[in-house]
């Protein structure tokens, strides 16, 4: 295994009225505004199949992020207890790769237009990927792709969080590390194969706890 040091080529950057980090949304989908990517010309070739209305992963290097950072308030609220980095999306950690799911709206040589990037203007983009289908609907020419697992048999989230609400009186559940806890369990209770069950979900000081009946 090689320790390094890698070098990584920017294949373009990102123009966007998002001039600071205070102006910039959190995530990509909580009101950012529409941007461009721009490529180098050389890397036009590698562009040639992307379409409008298709949906990408850009990868960007977050230029204006701290490297020294390894724990932080999840989404910048000090109100809520300090968390290790790689549990979270913060951009300060000591690569600060940045990662975001774009729709691409219009085409213009080297140019995308994209809906949902919440990168600041100039940041550096290091590769852009299509967001897969399916398993099942991957293989060239229609062929299903060896060795795909059936998709987990989730309870609907939302009639959880109902029950949630119920249990907590509130109408919201607004602390992402419960929500992530909830929907951990969920996914654990959704790979059992059997009958479809009735979860009840009760709550201690400290965390959630769930039984089930079939």
């Amino acid at each position: 295994m090689s320790n390094g040091p890698f070098q990584l080529h920017p294949i373009g950057w990102v123009e966007s009225s998002l001039l600071t980090r205070d102006a910039a949304p959190r995530q990509g989908d909580e009101g950012a505004p529409d941007a461009w990517i721009v490529f180098e010309q050389a890397l036009a070739e590698g562009l040639r199949d992307v379409q409008p209305g298709g949906a990408l992963i850009v990868l960007t290097w977050l230029d204006r992020a701290r490297r020294d950072v390894l724990r932080v308030h999840p989404r910048g609220d000090s109100s809520r207890p300090e968390q290790g980095v790689f549990s979270t999306r913060s951009p300060d950690r000591p690569n600060p790769i940045g990662l975001h799911r774009v729709e691409v709206v219009a085409i213009e040589g080297v140019r995308l237009h994209v809906h949902n990037l919440e990168a600041l203007d100039g940041t550096p983009v290091l590769d852009l990927k299509p967001v897969l289908a399916t398993c099942s609907e991957r293989g060239a020419g229609g062929d299903r792709v060896a060795a795909c697992r059936p998709a987990p048999r989730l309870a609907p989230i939302a009639a959880l969080y109902g029950e949630l609400a119920r249990v907590t009186g509130s109408p919201v559940v607004d602390d992402d590390a419960e929500r992530r806890l909830l929907e951990r369990r969920l996914a654990e209770l959704g790979t059992a194969t059997g009958p479809a069950r009735q979860e009840h979900w009760t709550r201690d000081s400290t965390s959630w706890g769930f039984s089930c009946v079939t």
